[in-house]
């Protein structure tokens, strides 16, 4: 998938994903993990990080970028997410 926008919608996929939800609202994208970002809800890359870990390194090296997406009916709920686990949600 090319990289959102912010407000773009995407679908959540991939084995380390939370069910918590499936469709989520870009809320921040960045190119890197290795710079430090904290989202406005407190959500930080570590989670992340123990996501991409389970991938294990070879899966974890083909991320382009990474993105908080927040949940489409329960915006309070965010969560972090490389580009392997979006794809575009059309409505």
């Amino acid at each position: 998938m090319d990289k959102p926008k912010i407000g773009d919608k995407v679908r959540l996929v991939g084995e380390e994903i939370d069910s918590i939800f499936d469709v989520g609202r870009v809320f921040e994208v960045h190119d890197s993990i290795n710079e430090w970002w904290d989202t406005a809800h407190g959500e930080d890359k570590m989670g992340l990080m123990d996501s991409l870990e389970m991938y294990g390194p070879k899966k974890a090296a083909t991320a382009k970028w990474y993105a908080i997406v927040e949940n489409v009916e329960y915006p309070a709920e965010t969560m972090a997410v490389a580009s392997f686990e979006c794809e575009p949600f059309a409505e």
